[in-house]
């Protein structure tokens, strides 16, 4: 939109910039009354609730997790709420570390095998080792 107030201080005509710029000649108008209101095009302020956490607490909560990776979000909230002072959700948490790239997975769980069924697995193996498609 930057194009827009730049052209409009060259001399150009709001239609013109709508059809060098393929825009509607209303919203060349709105965003140039919004320049002058403004003193920028950027936009403003929005409404909602501040953010809790800030990047310092975001870098912390990250190395935190990463150093062991099995800790849950109410527990990694505890410890930085310990450590920071700020006390956070554990959804809050979990949104942090996927913004993060770390999301949370339920590791899969490994079966119990024996060591009498792992010797004859072994012994299986080496048994049939050269066998071949045709076998």
């Amino acid at each position: 939109m930057t194009a827009v107030v730049c052209l409009h201080k060259k001399g150009q005509s709001s239609s013109k910039i709508a059809a060098s710029l393929c825009l509607n000649s209303r919203t060349v108008r709105y965003v140039f009354q919004k320049f002058k209101e403004r003193g920028t095009v950027a936009a403003g302020r929005k409404s909602g609730r501040l953010r809790k956490t800030d990047s310092r607490f975001d870098r912390c909560l990250k190395i935190l997790s990463s150093k062991d990776c099995f800790k849950t979000a109410p527990k990694l909230g505890q410890e930085m709420a310990v450590e920071t002072g700020i006390e956070v959700s554990s959804r809050t948490i979990q949104w942090r570390l996927c913004a993060a790239g770390l999301h949370g997975f339920v590791a899969k769980k490994k079966s119990f095998i024996s060591e009498r069924n792992r010797k004859k697995c072994l012994a299986f193996a080496r048994k049939h080792l050269h066998w071949t498609a045709e076998d």
